[in-house]
């Protein structure tokens, strides 16, 4: 066995207060990397950056914030994901593999917690396509919905789970064993859910069956991206592959569960499991998660193995360590819409897997092939025939593999389902970028840059500067467009090293999604030497100009007026 099956319980602080002990930990790397005043440096603009949602609220409603809608925006395709990053599964197959599925198509991208609302509302600032994962339409995730429209980003609500739909989620009997409170209020959000999905442009689903229902209540577009391979798992399943079965003699049956929302799931196979269970005593049952035991079941402790949340490498190891993977699931509208990353992962590790009938199971599955699906009461019948048969186990194990490999690979989901759905919907800018510095907004209203012998259709031109006029926490930024002309305005420090800080970081963020070729600096003096590194690490020309001037005649640059 991999681990202790009653492995000591985290200190209860830990349990009580994840996140204070992730900061604490967070903080004591630091200090150790970077001392003591770098790292009060970064706490202080930590807290800066991080206002309350209300004051994020009383900016948007400034009468100095823009409202005008933007569009022909020069920025580069970039996708921000903000969403409910507290479960660790949702997290790992809805953002985490997302983004790496978009990098490899050369898309960049950026995650945000919604409970962070000023760093949402900012890098919402700088791409183009915003998806708002499992969000409610709270007055925060509202105000945020509203920013992408004005800043006119492609805006999708995606979910893997049928949270929308009341009527399904109350009708869920998963439910019946949780807390009434608890209950209540998942029934009563699935409005919330609803709310925002139609606030969106479009939606994304896991399934296919999820993706019909959200077109049944938008009436919209909705896209199926599947929970599928990423190569931390392709990776995890080669290496644990190789590592030998416990040598035990025992054989034994996983179920997994990354939440208290499935023990109506596991009753449907409790019957045959306790038989197998009392026939059979070199036979093992091990659960993962927090599960509660069937009536039948709880009598057959000696042969269960219970282990709590873990994390994905460790929950990955604890499959790996057995035989025979099940994914019950009751017949139910919400389960219908329920994704097939159970079949995934146990295949990936050799493991046969015996599944409900549901549809992204029954999809994917070849019943006797590579994998098995057991209706009611077909579960003794499946799980006997694997138990009694070693050669079949690993023939059912082996086909499965090779059927997900076939079918999720990163490569071919990527291809297929991610490409051309990120790019922003407006036309493709000219070939050619450049970038405005002026602290100074008052000086001229929009710059654009015309180089000596270029037409200006040729360039997009972009100005970053500071932001005045709204009295935001340090750090904000607004983007707003004069002419056409993409203007970034972040609210700065008066000056000292503050003001260094939080240009750099900002200049680098604007830099980065810009990507331009040629920087124009007006007025240098206020800007350290890490501006004319980053244009040269980049390969961008870096030309300072005074500000009184309005002409450079050595490098036939000239300043003008944009449009409006």
């Amino acid at each position: 066995m991999l681990s202790d099956p009653n492995p000591l319980p985290k200190p209860i602080g830990q349990r009580r207060f994840p996140r204070a002990f992730h900061l604490l930990k967070r903080t004591l790397l630091a200090l150790r990397r970077e001392g003591l005043e770098a790292t009060a440096g970064r706490i202080w603009r930590f807290l800066q950056r991080r206002p309350p949602a209300a004051v994020v609220a009383a900016l948007l409603a400034h009468p100095s914030y823009p409202g005008k809608a933007l569009g022909g925006s020069a920025l580069k395709p970039r996708v921000l994901i903000i969403g409910e990053m507290g479960v660790p599964q949702c997290r790992k197959y809805r953002v985490e593999q997302k983004q790496e599925l978009l990098a490899s198509l050369g898309i960049a991208s950026l995650a945000v917690s919604w409970h962070d609302v000023a760093a949402a509302r900012d890098a919402l600032q700088l791409v183009t396509h915003v998806v708002f994962y499992r969000v409610k339409a709270e007055p925060e995730i509202i105000a945020l919905i509203e920013e992408a429209r004005r800043l006119g980003l492609t805006t999708s609500w995606e979910a893997d789970d049928l949270v929308f739909d009341g009527e399904a989620t109350a009708a869920n009997p998963n439910l019946l064993t949780l807390p009434p409170r608890h209950r209540a209020a998942m029934i009563a959000d699935a409005e919330k859910f609803r709310s925002a999905l139609l606030r969106c442009d479009q939606a994304i689903a896991s399934t296919d069956t999820l993706a019909a229902a959200m077109r049944r209540v938008t009436g919209g577009e909705a896209v199926v991206i599947e929970n599928a391979l990423d190569a931390e798992t392709v990776a995890l399943a080669r290496k644990l592959r190789q590592r030998a079965r416990p040598g035990d003699g025992l054989i034994r049956i996983v179920y997994g569960s990354g939440c208290d929302t499935h023990d109506a799931d596991l009753e449907l196979a409790s019957d045959a499991l306790c038989g197998l269970l009392s026939r059979s005593p070199d036979l093992r049952l091990r659960l993962i998660g927090p599960l509660q035991l069937p009536a039948r079941l709880a009598e057959m402790t000696l042969q269960i193995e219970r282990f709590p949340l873990v994390p994905y490498s460790d929950y990955l190891a604890l499959v790996a360590a057995c035989d025979i993977a099940i994914a019950p699931l009751q017949d139910t509208v919400f389960n219908a819409a329920k994704s097939n990353i159970k079949y995934i992962e146990a295949a990936m590790l050799d493991l046969p897997v015996i599944a409900s009938p549901s549809p992204s199971f029954a999809a994917v599955i070849a019943h006797g092939v590579d994998g098995l699906l057991a209706a009611d009461g077909e579960w003794s019948t499946q799980l006997t025939a694997l138990v009694t048969d070693p050669v079949y186990r690993r023939r059912i194990g082996l086909l499965g593999r090779r059927n997900v490999m076939r079918r999720y690979r990163p490569a071919l989901i990527a291809r297929h389902q991610y490409a051309g759905r990120f790019a922003p919907e407006v036309e493709p800018p000219p070939n050619r970028h450049a970038l405005i510095v002026d602290l100074d907004p008052r000086r001229v209203a929009g710059p654009s840059l015309l180089p000596a012998g270029e037409h200006r259709q040729d360039w997009r031109i972009a100005r970053l500067t500071r932001l005045i006029g709204i009295d935001a926490p340090i750090g904000t930024m607004v983007r707003s467009s004069i002419g056409d002309v993409d203007c970034f305005a972040v609210r700065l420090p008066r000056g000292g090293p503050a003001l260094q800080q939080y240009l750099r970081d900002t200049f680098r963020a604007v830099f980065n999604t810009y990507r331009p070729e040629l920087v124009v600096l007006v007025g240098p003096s206020v800007v350290g030497d890490w501006l004319r590194q980053l244009c040269a690490e980049a390969e961008a020309v870096l030309h300072s100009v005074p500000a009184s001037d309005a002409d450079d005649a050595e490098s036939g640059l000239k300043l003008t007026l944009a449009a409006g």
